[in-house]
């Protein structure tokens, strides 16, 4: 191989020469000298990385003098451009086309200007392997796509970005079809995706924008210390800020119905949680140890585990009615006396429930389950809450005076081997409504209520079940 790459250098040098003879211009010869000692050190340097075949494969072309004492070990093509030197890899599913997989830059450089093309070819994705701790700005090009992850080994644009740790600013050719830039954040062309937060913008506080319905991903920034999520009614899922060391207050508007990924926020104080919120996730506000109180609200359902933990300042915790599960360590670090919950929410070790629950699940520690119960013949017994399988009116139609009231009856039924069990289910467990509350009322305890002639239908509802969502109808007629 040294023998090689000496009879290469060695055939340079002699052309340069005979050309130098021919002219007769010295003058030229130190330049020319540069020239091909930085041709013999990129040749060395994609030599020392590959065997003799493998370089024969490997293109490095060299765009601009500086780029030429840049360092790239080369496993695709690598091309030099503005002092920065990418190595890309074609696209086969699209023409004309490349992915940059990795960068070199030279000393000093904080802001990257990603070029249209690359050999001639369109730069469409970015998929760095590598970290980077110098770049401070990102330009991207007007072809850069929303593409899926390209190899299984490495990441798609917005993990790029993601991993570069100084990263204060985005910002997007305007003639770019899919991908736009507001304030230095990265979204998607319509705005309804925040793509990716910098994890150096040094904003204190984000608003996110109203026309925002999906986040893909966390945000990770120690500048932010206020959060308000957006306000569409499409956007259900607010999945938080990870370890964003100086977080004091989030505030979930009332369209959001799942939160999560408030993990290690350490100075977190105050979250203002939605009205509708129904799931809070595994893991949702680990470690966050500011928190002293906070205030679930009625119509919560799933709380999974780790939710709290070691959220060992909270002193002050009411479970809703509304809560179903409280998963395995959602509360652990917190003082039990400090946790208030409904009689019927539950451990798997319960004897009222521990027979539907194996080994395993019975030994959970701060895991509840909500229990339901069912009358028969003068005795009460006692179910997890997934165990119903649907409800039905005792009655389907009543009848009753304008301004006179009545109490609903509901059925639940749940499977028992081959057959099923039933029995009254009390309004503590279900939720009711009136198609015309002009016509008949309906209170939350299933008392309704006649206001003047006519017809309307009442709706019950069981919140969760793990079969069926169960839910049945009730005509009332007033005369």
């Amino acid at each position: 191989m040294k023998k090689k790459q000496s009879l290469i250098s060695g055939l340079l040098v002699c052309a340069l020469c005979a050309a130098l003879l021919i002219t007769g211009t010295m003058g030229s010869f130190v330049p020319a000298m540069a020239d091909v000692n930085a041709a013999t050190a990129d040749v060395n340097a994609a030599t020392a990385d590959s065997t003799a075949a493998a370089v024969t494969d490997t293109a490095i072309t060299a765009v601009g003098a500086t780029a030429t004492g840049a360092s790239v070990t080369a496993t695709g093509t690598a091309v030099a451009a503005d002092g920065v030197v990418y190595e890309y890899r074609d696209m086969k599913r699209y023409e004309n086309a490349v992915v940059i997989e990795k960068i070199a830059l030279p000393d000093g450089m904080t802001e990257l200007v990603i070029p249209e093309t690359l050999d001639g070819k369109d730069v469409v994705n970015l998929t760095l392997k590598e970290s980077n701790t110098q770049i401070k700005k990102v330009v991207l090009p007007k072809k850069i796509r929303l593409l899926p992850r390209m190899y299984s080994y490495g990441y798609d644009i917005f993990y790029s970005l993601v991993e570069l740790y100084s990263l204060e600013e985005i910002e997007v050719d305007e003639e770019n079809a899919e991908l736009t830039a507001e304030d230095g954040i990265l979204y998607d062309k319509e705005m309804k995706k925040m793509l990716v937060y910098p994890k150096m913008k040094t904003a204190t506080a984000y608003d996110m924008p109203d026309s925002v319905v999906e986040m893909d991903g966390n945000i990770c920034n120690p500048f932010l210390r206020s959060i308000s999520f957006s306000e569409n009614p499409e956007y259900k899922k607010a999945t938080g800020c990870v370890n964003c060391d100086n977080l004091e207050s989030a505030d979930l508007p009332d369209n959001v119905s799942e939160v999560g990924g408030f993990v290690g926020c350490d100075k977190l104080v105050r979250v203002r949680f939605s009205k509708n919120l129904k799931k809070i996730h595994d893991g949702a506000f680990e470690g966050c140890i500011s928190l002293t109180e906070i205030s679930l609200p009625d119509g919560l359902e799933e709380i999974e585990a780790d939710a709290f933990r070691w959220c060992h300042n909270l002193k002050k915790v009411e479970l809703p009615d509304s809560v179903n599960f409280v998963g395995g360590k959602a509360f652990s670090e917190v003082s039990a006396k400090n946790i208030k919950r409904s009689k019927y929410l539950i451990s798997p070790r319960n004897k009222k429930i521990a027979k539907y629950y194996d080994e395993r699940s019975r030994r959970s520690s701060h895991r509840f389950e909500r229990a339901v119960t069912l009358k028969r013949k003068g005795k009460t017994y006692y179910f997890p809450y997934w165990k119903i399988w649907g409800i039905e009116p005792s009655k389907k139609r009543e009848t009753l005076k304008a301004g006179k009231t009545k109490k609903l009856s509901v059925v639940g039924y749940i499977q028992e081997g081959s057959g099923y069990k039933k029995g009254t289910m009390p309004a503590k467990f279900l939720t009711f409504s009136s198609s015309d509350s002009r016509v008949a009322s309906v209170t939350s305890k299933g008392k309704i209520k006649g206001k003047k002639k006519g017809t309307a239908v009442i709706k019950v509802r069981y919140p969760k079940g793990e079969y069926v969502d169960g839910r049945c109808k009730i005509r009332v007629r007033v005369k």
